[in-house]
């Protein structure tokens, strides 16, 4: 019984797999399909990740809300801060919070009743990844942010809800006078990142890394284009320019 359990449970997990590299082939081209199966394959064989890949964007703040006024009311943003016991309810390690608020980071969080359904994180500074050794760089500064982590309950992600916590960060941008948001999505997401180019992403490159221990090479179609690292001492900057010319 327990035999044909596990082949069962394999069978499922190829089925999966093999789902998911056409959807992604068909979306987003072979190679992004090609990647996502080794990667797939080594988490089930070493229990982690190798590959990381990520498409880079750029979303232009926009002026006018995406909900008239009286959509989405019911839903709350504000920002949310470190020591609020409401962030455990985030898919996030406490480390994790920790180095994202202590290099800057800025956490918008949705609330429905009372209770945190989702956020969106912002940073006003180069930026840290939580996945790599990278830095990344919005420019030109004062200009232009990053966006990361944007997060949803899957109960509300047919609502209003996601749209109402961008209306609230695009107005928060505003506020900086910030222009630009850049942001990465993983190449394996094509839902994510069609969601952004429905926001009016723009397309500025891609970002690859292979990691074995604390060996990581990176490949970016952007400066540095190739860095290698055997350790966290040394880390790649990638300088991310906003596409047209901020005022």
């Amino acid at each position: 019984m327990r035999e044909r359990l596990g082949i069962e449970t394999l069978m499922s997990f190829v089925d999966n797999v093999i789902k998911k590299y056409r959807a992604i082939t068909e979306e987003l081209g072979r190679i992004n399909g090609v990647l996502y199966v080794i990667n797939r394959l080594t988490e089930k064989l070493r229990g982690q990740r190798l590959i990381y890949r990520y498409v880079l964007v750029a979303q232009p703040v926009r002026q006018q809300p995406l909900l008239a006024y009286h959509r989405g009311r019911s839903i709350v943003v504000r920002q949310v801060f470190l020591r609020e016991t409401t962030l455990c309810r985030l898919p996030v390690t406490a480390d994790t919070l920790e180095r994202r608020f202590k290099q800057g980071g800025i956490c918008l969080g949705a609330f429905s009743k009372g209770v945190l359904i989702g956020c969106i994180w912002l940073c006003f500074a180069p930026y840290d990844e939580d996945e790599v050794r990278c830095r990344f760089i919005p420019m030109p500064e004062g200009k232009a942010a990053w966006d990361f982590d944007v997060y949803l309950d899957p109960e509300y992600r047919s609502s209003y809800a996601l749209a109402r916590m961008w209306d609230e960060a695009n107005a928060y941008l505003r506020q900086r006078n910030v222009e630009w948001s850049f942001s990465r999505i993983s190449a394996f997401n094509p839902g994510s990142l069609h969601a952004h180019q429905r926001l009016g992403a723009e397309h500025l490159g891609t970002a690859t890394y292979i990691r074995l221990g604390d060996w990581q090479l990176t490949v970016t179609t952007l400066p540095p284009f190739f860095h290698f690292s055997t350790g966290g001492s040394s880390v790649p900057y990638v300088r991310l320019q906003a596409p047209k010319q901020c005022s």
